[in-house]
C-alpha cells in the first residue's frame, strides 16, 4: 500500500511538473505578412499574402502563386505551383543543380540581349535587376547585417532595427523581434549549409527577405522589412505559436506530381 501511495505522489507531481514547466510549450511557429509597393496603388488595397510556418526541422515558404517547402531531416523539397496544381518533390541537390542550370542559362541570353539593346533600354533593364536580391547579373553577391541602435514595438514586440548590405550598398532595412526566436526548433547546421547553397544559385525562398538568410535570424524575426532599392514593404501581421500539422508541410490534396522543370513553368 506504501508502495502504491509512493508511486501515486510521483505520477501526480510529475504530471503537475509537466503542466507548469515551460520546456514543453509548443515550439511551432506560423507567421502571415503583406508586402506592400508605392509604385502599385492597388497592392495597398489587395496587398500579397506571405506565409511562414516552420516545424521540427521544416520550414514552408508559400505565396498565391508558389510554396517551397525544406524538409532539413530528410535534405528534400517540396515545390508547389498553386496556378498549375502541380508539385514536384525530391532531393534538395536535384532542385539546386536545376536551379543552377536554369540560372547559367538565363544569364547568358541575358547577357546576349542586352549587348543588342539600345543603352538607355539596357540601363533600364539592369535597374530593374538590380532590385533582385540575388541579381544573376552581378558577378559576385555577399550580404552583410549591420545592428542599428534603433528599437521600436511593432505587433506587440520589442524590435532592433538592422541594416542588410549587399555588396556593401545598403539593400534592406528590416526590424528583428528579439523575443521571436525560431532556430531553437531548427538544427542550425542544417539550416546554414540550405541557406549557402540558396546563395551559390541565387535564389531565395517565396517572399522571404534578405535577413531570413543570414545569421541574424537567430537573434530575432523580422517582422518588417523595407527594400530600399524597390520600396517594397513586407510587414508581418499575424504571429502563432501553435502546433502545425504534417499536412502544413505536404502538397495540396488533388495536385498532380510533374517533372522539377514542368513545376516551375509557369506556362
Amino acid at each position: 500500500m506504501e508502495k502504491n501511495a509512493q508511486l501515486s505522489t510521483l505520477m501526480i507531481g510529475g504530471l503537475l511538473l509537466l503542466c507548469a514547466s515551460p520546456c514543453v510549450a509548443i515550439a511551432d511557429w506560423y507567421f502571415l505578412a503583406t508586402t506592400t509597393s508605392p509604385q502599385s496603388p492597388a497592392s495597398v488595397n489587395r496587398p500579397a499574402q506571405l506565409v511562414t510556418a516552420i516545424s521540427r526541422n521544416r520550414m514552408k515558404y508559400a505565396t498565391n502563386v508558389w510554396t517551397l517547402i525544406v524538409h532539413l531531416d530528410s535534405q528534400r523539397i517540396v515545390l508547389i505551383n498553386h496556378l498549375r496544381k502541380r508539385y514536384w518533390e525530391g532531393p534538395v541537390d536535384d532542385y539546386f543543380s536545376t536551379l543552377a542550370q536554369q540560372l547559367q542559362d538565363g544569364q547568358q541570353k541575358a547577357e546576349k540581349m542586352l549587348q543588342v539593346m539600345p543603352l538607355e533600354q539596357s540601363q533600364r533593364l539592369r535597374a530593374f535587376n538590380h532590385a533582385d536580391p540575388f541579381d544573376p547579373l552581378m558577378p559576385t553577391l555577399s550580404i552583410t547585417v549591420l545592428r542599428s541602435s534603433e528599437q521600436a514595438t511593432m505587433r506587440g514586440y520589442q524590435t532592433q532595427k538592422h541594416v542588410v548590405r549587399r555588396n556593401n550598398d545598403p539593400y534592406e532595412e528590416t526590424w528583428l523581434a528579439t523575443d521571436i526566436h525560431v532556430t531553437t526548433d531548427i538544427d542550425e547546421p542544417k539550416r546554414k549549409a540550405f541557406m549557402d547553397k540558396l546563395q551559390q544559385t541565387r535564389t531565395t525562398p517565396p517572399g522571404a527577405v534578405l535577413t531570413e538568410l543570414t545569421e541574424a535570424i537567430a537573434t530575432g524575426y523580422p517582422v518588417k522589412t523595407v527594400n530600399m532599392v524597390s520600396q517594397v514593404i513586407k510587414e508581418v501581421i499575424e504571429v502563432q505559436q501553435r502546433a502545425l500539422q504534417d499536412e502544413e508541410f505536404a502538397a495540396p490534396g488533388g495536385y498532380a506530381v510533374s517533372a522539377l522543370s514542368e513545376t516551375m513553368s509557369l506556362r
